[in-house]
């Protein structure tokens, strides 16, 4: 919740007139609750802010679901608002530690993934740098020539790493309000 990423482009979110919503996952910081290990229980949680906070805020034009590293996962298990404009956006995937980070049920965010971006009312942004410390770049290559025939959008910020330090954050910044305006 209070990652720099997610507060850089909390700021970015808030200018374009985004709600924005940031909440700390079960076990972290003082959330109650055990992480799962899997991402499914979070994943639900997930749609429980969601639902709270658009029962909060009337008359949302577009819903905006950003995941930044291990926060990718529950974003990518969130599915489109039936009346809402809905944009996933996936900064910094965790695709070389996926398997380990959701106790080898890795196949249920693949599944997920394939199934969001081949639906054509889907609108998804894939971030990555070609400095990842966890992904190598080819790796990710590999990975985004897969959806280069659906309705997503993969940008490769050159210099960024997995944290999205200095220029390369700034890029990250401009890539999601441009990307955001263009959809």
């Amino acid at each position: 919740m209070d990652d720099q990423v997610l507060h850089s482009l909390s700021n970015t979110l808030l200018s374009q007139g985004f709600h924005v919503v940031r909440f700390n996952s079960r076990g972290v910081g003082r959330s109650t609750g055990r992480a799962s290990f899997t991402g499914l229980p979070e994943a639900r949680d997930l749609q429980d802010v969601v639902q709270w906070s658009m029962n909060q805020v009337p008359n949302v034009g577009t819903l905006a679901l950003v995941g930044y590293s291990h926060g990718c996962l529950p974003v990518l298990l969130h599915p489109l608002h039936p009346q809402v404009h809905t944009v996933h956006i996936l900064i910094s995937f965790p695709l070389s530690p996926l398997p380990l980070l959701t106790a080898f049920h890795s196949s249920t965010y693949t599944s997920a993934l394939s199934a969001l971006t081949s639906n054509p009312q889907a609108r998804v942004l894939i971030l990555y740098g070609d400095r990842d410390q966890f992904t190598a770049v080819g790796k990710y290559h590999s990975w985004v020539n897969a959806f280069k025939a659906n309705s997503v959008d993969c940008v490769q910020v050159a210099g960024g790493d997995h944290f999205r330090r200095g220029e390369a954050g700034a890029e990250m910044r401009n890539t999601v309000k441009e990307w955001l305006n263009h959809h």
